[in-house]
């Protein structure tokens, strides 16, 4: 069994805040999601202001101990990075994220966006008659 790809090309990236709204839509548009993505949006944004918060402190405490402005932003990046991970790996759970529940979110999203964004393209293109 063999795919034809002739006429599809790869969409374009989207940015984190056309992801973002583009999620927001989404949660709006598909009931079946909509728990599970409000749920994604609560555990993203606990866990950016979780570590935004450690990453400013440890960057301030670098920087007060080296007097290196480089060292104080390398701790910032560092933490930030680290916090964002342990918080996806201990409080996920919590929230009932698990990996195939994203997985299977994360499909549904791009199919939607996919065809949105196909929808878009047809009613744009002019016909000929």
């Amino acid at each position: 069994m063999s795919l034809s790809l002739t006429g599809t090309y790869p969409r374009t990236t989207l940015s984190y805040r056309e992801k973002q709204q583009l999620e927001n839509q989404f949660i709006e548009q598909v009931p079946e999601y909509k728990n599970y993505g409000i749920q994604r949006k609560k555990h993203r944004q606990m866990g950016n202001n979780i570590a935004l918060g450690t990453s400013i402190v440890s960057g301030i405490v670098a920087y007060q101990r080296t007097f290196q402005p480089i060292t104080g932003l390398v701790f910032v990046a560092a933490t930030f990075t680290a916090t964002k991970l342990l918080h996806n790996l201990v409080m996920g759970p919590s929230y009932g994220l698990t990996l195939k529940k994203n997985s299977e979110y994360d499909r549904a999203f791009n199919l939607w966006v996919y065809y949105t964004q196909k929808e878009k393209q047809l009613i744009k293109k002019p016909t000929l008659h």
